[in-house]
């Protein structure tokens, strides 16, 4: 996985991924104008995280459309 940066502003959250070190930082708040849907991708065999999603999607007024996928792909 190659490394991503981008730095935030007063509506979009900062953001760092680094494979290589195991980094997946996520920090502010993102506050989109127009968010019509949530992609929530779970692997298929774990139950908790697909759980985890519905009940987001139950107290969360923005549809979700849940993803499932067998294994994480490499970049």
């Amino acid at each position: 996985m190659e490394k991503f940066h981008l730095t935030g502003s007063a509506k979009t959250p900062t953001i760092n991924l680094n494979g290589e070190i195991g980094v997946l930082e996520f920090k502010r708040r993102s506050i989109p104008e127009n968010s019509v849907v949530i992609n929530w991708y779970f692997n298929k065999n774990d139950e908790d995280m697909a759980e985890a999603g519905e009940d987001y999607g139950a107290i969360i007024s923005l549809p979700f459309k849940f993803i499932e996928f067998d294994e994480i792909s490499q970049c």
